[in-house]
């Protein structure tokens, strides 16, 4: 279980789905939302369907409610992603690596019966 910090790691519900993204810090008062970088941009359907939050302009960071939080992640290396560029190059090198497994390593179903 990890505190949060400017630069943390943290899990957050937003636009009915759960999103990876950075922690950035608090909202300009009166405000007291929390500002989260997220990995990947909601799709733009998803962005108005709820679940709160809103973006406010500043580095791309959306506001969210204290209780969107699902979980903070641990001390983050050095080497853990910080920006969604970041992010994206992570998404393509595990989409490489997936992409050259043969698809019985893909089949889950075993291991869920």
């Amino acid at each position: 279980r990890g505190t949060l910090r400017e630069g943390s790691v943290v899990e957050v519900w937003h636009a009915n789905s759960l999103h990876v993204g950075t922690f950035r810090g608090r909202a300009p008062s009166p405000s007291r939302a929390l500002l989260v970088e997220l990995a990947a941009p909601p799709p733009p359907a998803a962005s108005s369907a709820g679940g709160g939050g809103g973006n406010d302009g500043r580095d791309g960071a959306i506001k969210i409610d204290a209780g969107q939080l699902v979980g903070v992640w641990p001390e983050p290396p050095a080497s853990l992603p910080s920006s969604p560029s970041e992010w994206a190059a992570v998404h393509d090198s595990a989409a490489a690596l997936l992409a050259d497994l043969p698809p019985p390593a893909l089949d889950l179903r075993p291991l869920w019966t």
